[in-house]
């Protein structure tokens, strides 16, 4: 018999519907959205007139274990009773952005995983591609700094990383702590 235990999911809003093991020993769970209203596209209001699932999507989640994890779901689609033509409109959930591969907590593991390491060498380690890393970083990474998060900049990171390995292609990362003390880039430049 195998012996079998619990560890979180860490994606709020969800349950979990079935477990199985992929054809390279990769875990896909199917999960399915708890929430029973979404934001229409249009108008901006609640609504909460099912109208159906999305096509499934398979989304790349935190490795356990040493196995990659696959979140598989079909979101839930709303009609809009507010508008004129009673559009339809896709549950968005906190977990996941729009367009991505992956889950949130996936991209932030990525970025993570670029410390001390060049895109080309998480890439390989992580078993996605190079734009997917690129993706993640864009993902993860504002354009722009609100500086009204940071009353205090109690500690700067300067980072010096390569963008290719052999190559005289580098960036400074300048990162800084948040309230929660979790790590923020401040800003990535060119060093020339």
């Amino acid at each position: 018999m195998t012996a079998t235990f619990q560890i979180p999911l860490d994606i709020p809003d969800v349950h979990i519907l079935s477990t199985r093991s992929g054809e390279k020993g990769e875990f896909i769970l199917e999960v399915e959205s708890s929430l029973n209203a979404t934001t229409c596209r249009r108008c901006g209001r609640e609504i909460t007139e099912f109208h159906g699932y999305d096509q499934p999507i398979l989304l790349r989640h935190l490795p356990v274990f040493g196995r990659d994890v696959w979140i598989e779901i079909r979101p839930k689609r709303y009609r809009c009773p507010h508008c004129d033509d009673h559009p339809t409109t896709t549950q968005r959930l906190s977990w996941h952005e729009p367009r991505s591969p992956h889950t949130k907590a996936f991209d932030a593991w990525l970025v993570s995983m670029l410390g001390n390491s060049t895109v080309s060498d998480v890439s390989r380690r992580c078993h996605v591609g190079h734009d997917a890393v690129e993706g993640a970083v864009n993902r993860c990474i504002r354009a722009k700094v609100d500086w009204a998060d940071y009353t205090q900049l109690r500690t700067l990171g300067i980072d010096e990383i390569a963008l290719k390995k052999g190559h005289k292609d580098f960036v400074a990362i300048i990162t800084t702590l948040d309230k929660n003390d979790q790590v923020c880039v401040l800003a990535i430049l060119p060093i020339v």
